[in-house]
């Protein structure tokens, strides 16, 4: 589903009506990954009703058993989540006014502190984070309906913030459309407001994109005139850019899977003498464009340009099969299973993440959830120890 979803909601619409000369290679390549997920989703299915008898879905589960395993953490689990979406969305837009992650550092017009980008870059991944921790909390009971959406509010509210500060929309297109498939993997709404919201996000995309242009001129950045707020939006081209590049796969000096894990889990301190990756700044030179802006094919089709299609193949295999054993059909959902699988959809599987990037970021995302997971354990423990025997035996 969050594969396919992109495709079908906006890039081979696009194509189709737009008669895009290059449909049947954004089509192509889509087919390669979607063919590879599905064969994973569907062998794990089979072998699950093969035990079982019959199989369930992961939110119908999920609904049913993860109530009392949630709340092994006590209220820990609710004052973590609001203490993780608080901290998220107020360093997010505390640094976004202080220039970090601006489009005017993006261009040199703007020097941010080194070391104060490498402490924000710490809760970067907070936001996303906390939607997974109240989405735990509200499965478990610990948080109404209403303040769990008043909270989705806020932690959305404050990425609006830091997007108009930064001048730069890509990012909160990433977390709304990422929040969103969380929502409707784990149930909490139904792919009619899913569709609902898309419609409402084209409605009001041009108003935003002049807010977006006003305030990039207002820092000093141009704004091309010829390019309108719909332009923006025509997926297809990014992804048919694609179909120009013959040498396929193309080595720009990307990370392979040794350095994501390199990259992802060494802070930079113990590791000072690593390059800097930005893969899409790579794209971007070697498409004829300048060094202060990236490009990006999209996750799916950058992937295929940069490893090849055999790669495609093996790469959302990988993460199909990842997250299967994640959520095992919805059985032992756990807080490190929801965050696990949140994170993935917002960088591997996000609908605009630049590969290999963002699957970089993600992993820097999980370690900086270490010390909340630790938390959380210790008040687990402390709450075993609290509970009468009989209550611990029936938890276990």
């Amino acid at each position: 589903m969050a594969l396919a979803m992109p495709y079908l909601v906006l890039i081979l619409p696009q194509a189709l009506w737009n008669e895009n000369e290059h449909t049947g290679f954004i089509f192509g390549v889509f087919a390669i990954a979607i063919c590879a997920s599905l064969f994973v989703e569907i062998f794990i299915d089979l072998i699950r009703a093969s035990k079982r008898g019959h199989t369930r879905g992961a939110g119908d589960v999920a609904a049913e058993g993860a109530r009392s395993r949630l709340n092994e953490y006590g209220p820990g689990l609710r004052r973590s989540a609001y203490f993780v979406s608080t901290v998220g969305a107020v360093v997010g837009v505390l640094s976004a006014a202080v220039g970090i992650g601006s489009i005017q550092s993006q261009v040199g017009l703007l020097v941010v502190s080194a070391p104060l980008s490498m402490a924000t870059a710490l809760v970067g991944g907070w936001p996303v984070i906390g939607v997974a921790l109240l989405l735990a909390a509200r499965l478990a009971g610990q948080i109404t309906g209403r303040r769990f959406w008043l909270w989705i509010a806020a932690i959305t509210f404050g990425q609006l913030i830091e997007s108009y500060l930064t001048a730069i929309t890509a990012t909160l297109m990433a977390f709304a459309t990422s929040l969103m498939m969380v929502l409707l993997l784990f149930g909490m709404i139904r792919i009619r407001s899913a569709i609902v919201a898309v419609i409402a996000v084209l409605l009001v995309w041009p108003l935003v994109y002049d807010i977006r242009n006003d305030a990039r001129q207002s820092s000093g950045v141009s704004v091309s005139a010829d390019v309108g707020a719909f332009d923006r939006l025509r997926l297809d081209q990014q992804v048919a850019r694609a179909a120009e590049i013959q040498e396929v796969p193309l080595d720009l000096g990307q990370p392979g899977p040794a350095e994501m894990v390199r990259f992802g889990l060494i802070p930079r301190f113990l590791d000072p003498d690593r390059p800097t990756i930005s893969t899409g700044i790579k794209i971007n030179v070697y498409l004829g464009g300048s060094s202060t802006s990236g490009y990006s094919f999209l996750p799916v089709t950058t992937a295929y340009v940069l490893g090849g299609p055999l790669y495609v193949v093996f790469w959302y295999a990988f993460w199909a099969l990842f997250l299967s054993i994640t959520l095992r059909g919805g059985n032992r959902l756990t807080v490190t299973r929801i965050v696990l699988v949140a994170l993935v959809l917002t960088g591997p599987l996000g609908w605009f993440s630049t590969f290999p990037d963002r699957t970089i970021s993600v992993i820097q995302f999980f370690v900086s959830f270490l010390p909340i997971l630790l938390f959380l354990t210790v008040e687990r423990a402390l709450r075993r120890r609290r509970l009468p025997a009989t209550e611990r035996a029936a938890q276990r």
